[in-house]
């Protein structure tokens, strides 16, 4: 599930943006998780902790101090939390009401410019935008894991040492392979099954477990079928 850190000032005015866009995100079956209960203000650790367990981040840069020249500056945690998912090589795209000067971290990236009088645009291009996000950092899929003695063996060695002994990589259409990595396993009632992450719709998924000398790897299949691995040599 993609997961969405939702950056906004927690002002009157702002409050009916920060729930459509709520909305929207929550249309796309994302997770949205904001700094709300932690008090806002400056950007704390738990902040911080958030926006890294997130997959991206929407900042919603609306008016606060008005400038000299009559435009507005937006609060400045929000345009923090920017950075920050920024710097963390986060998705990340700001929503700019048309009141707020450009500046600073959000200048020089795409953003999404947004009219009050018309919002229409700016929530269509969020809506694409949050679909290009889902379609890049993919699903979760589960696979069981067969023989079934072998998947016992996974079972009772993740239990017992608490280490991941099953890797996963998907491979594209073309044939090309991506890196290995850990699948959590869980035992389950019907079988043992890997978790992998980061799946696509036209992507196969391929297993690699290691235990103790002995490496047991699949065939690259249909993300949807059982996975059986056979033994080979180190």
């Amino acid at each position: 599930m993609l997961k969405v850190f939702l950056g906004f000032s927690f002002d009157d005015a702002t409050r009916p943006l920060a729930a459509a866009v709520e909305g929207l995100l929550e249309s796309h079956e994302a997770q949205v998780i904001t700094g709300e209960d932690l008090g806002g203000g400056s950007v704390t650790q738990a902040v911080e902790a958030r926006i890294e367990q997130a997959h991206a981040l929407v900042a919603l840069l609306t008016p606060d101090e008005r400038k000299a020249n009559g435009r507005y500056a937006c609060k400045p945690w929000v345009h923090d939390e920017l950075i920050i998912a920024r710097t963390r090589q986060k998705l990340a795209i700001a929503v700019l009401d048309d009141r707020v000067e450009p500046g600073g971290a959000y200048k020089e990236h795409e953003l999404i410019p947004f009219l009050a009088e018309a919002p229409l645009p700016a929530f269509l291009k969020l809506s694409r935008t949050i679909g290009q996000w889902k379609r890049q950092i993919g699903r979760l899929v589960r696979v069981r894991i067969l023989p079934d003695t072998l998947a016992q063996k996974v079972a009772d060695s993740a239990d017992s040492n608490g280490g991941e002994p099953c890797e996963s990589r998907l491979v594209a259409v073309d044939g090309v392979s991506g890196p290995w990595q850990a699948a959590p396993v869980v035992h389950e009632i019907g079988g043992t099954f890997a978790y992998v992450r980061g799946a696509q719709d036209d992507t196969r998924v391929q297993l690699r477990i290691t235990l103790g000398n002995e490496v047991w790897q699949s065939p690259a299949a249909n993300q949807w079928m059982d996975l059986k691995l056979e033994k080979r040599l180190r």
